[in-house]
């Protein structure tokens, strides 16, 4: 059964041992805008080497408003968003690009910040990266509660579990081996975590193959989805060997129908598994190591070609059924309250 919540202070003295029922006001972590890619394409596809300027492909891509910036292992490189043009290695280092993505709302570059020890990363705050990518800053942005998560994979055949996904106005991480998201709305901080939404097992294709050989922490960045409560992850799919990538495909999160469904056929583009995107300029960018053969701009551009082309989007206000508004939702359960202190709030899943 899937259900979220929320952590929170206490509320004030209550009487030890005392049981409650009822509805409790609290600060929501849910968007409020329905947001949806409706279109990717290679039209009018442009592109820029990299390998020479940055190295090798170490981690995520992010679109500001003036800037493409991508990770390398010299650090993150930035491109002017129009043409790809005047490429430079900036002074925001490696390991903060490796976990860089795009908050799509507001255009702009921002990474997690945490630990790892022993297979498992704490991810406790959130910094920021300028437009052209010239500087990055300490955490800026708190977290409501640490979000603990396994880089250790299943134990089994899969190496890496986790899936990041750049929100229009939040950011979800989604670990599709136990069935559990985060989501952490922006600029707050607020996290709401779900329990029981879809793995691997319930979709065909979720890229699961370390062929990636995404950083530590996720196994592909991609866009996050948000249309009437329900959440899809947009990431590439896999063939039915696991092998390579086919597809750019949405992956349903929430929804229990589990629905896979494609958006843009991949040909030829033997390492995908990065992208990001600009509503504004009707964008959407990735980096490819092989290049891609259903783009022409990038031949003779070497192995690792930034490439960008026309999208469409919806965007559009989102007020829950339960009558929610933007600042609030209602929360209904069991409140067990020791001491004065609430420890946790459950509530079934928003539809």
């Amino acid at each position: 059964m899937k259900h979220s919540y929320i952590r929170m202070a206490a509320l004030g003295s209550i009487a030890a041992g005392a049981l409650m029922v009822g509805t409790v006001g609290i600060a929501s972590a849910a968007p409020t805008n329905n947001f949806s890619i409706t279109t990717l394409t290679t039209d009018n596809d442009y592109a820029a080497a990299t390998e020479s300027e940055g190295d090798d492909d170490n981690g995520p891509i992010a679109i500001t408003s003036t800037h493409v910036l991508w990770n390398s292992e010299d650090g993150v490189e930035a491109y002017a968003i129009a043409d790809l043009s005047n490429p430079t290695v900036t002074d925001v280092g490696e390991d903060d690009g490796e976990h860089m993505f795009t908050n799509i709302k507001t255009a702009t570059a921002h990474y997690l910040i945490g630990t790892e020890v022993d297979s498992t990363a704490v991810i406790t705050g959130i910094g920021s990266i300028d437009d052209d990518g010239t500087s990055s800053s300490a955490a800026v942005i708190d977290l409501s509660e640490d979000i603990v998560i396994s880089t250790a994979g299943n134990g089994a055949d899969i190496d890496l579990c986790n899936l990041l996904g750049s929100g229009y106005g939040h950011l979800v991480i989604w670990d599709y081996c136990v069935g559990k998201m985060w989501n952490i709305d922006l600029p707050s901080g607020t996290v709401t975590v779900t329990e029981g939404v879809n793995t691997s097992a319930d979709l065909q294709g979720v890229p699961t193959n370390d062929y990636y050989e995404g950083t530590e922490w996720f196994n592909q960045f991609g866009v996050v989805e948000h249309v009437d409560g329900e959440y899809s992850m947009v990431v590439s799919r896999e063939d039915e060997s696991g092998n390579d990538p086919v597809a750019v495909a949405r992956f349903a999160i929430t929804d229990p129908a589990g629905t896979v469904e494609d958006i843009l056929a991949l040909t030829g583009a033997p390492d995908f598994w990065e992208f990001a995107v600009n509503v504004e300029a009707e964008l959407w960018c990735t980096h490819i190591e092989g290049g891609w053969d259903d783009v022409d701009s990038d031949d003779n551009l070497g192995d690792e070609p930034t490439i960008c082309a026309d999208a469409t989007f919806s965007v559009a206000d989102y007020l829950p059924s339960t009558g929610a508004n933007s600042m609030f939702l209602v929360v209904t359960g069991l409140l067990l309250v020791a001491g004065g202190a609430l420890a946790l709030v459950r509530r079934p899943r928003i539809a």
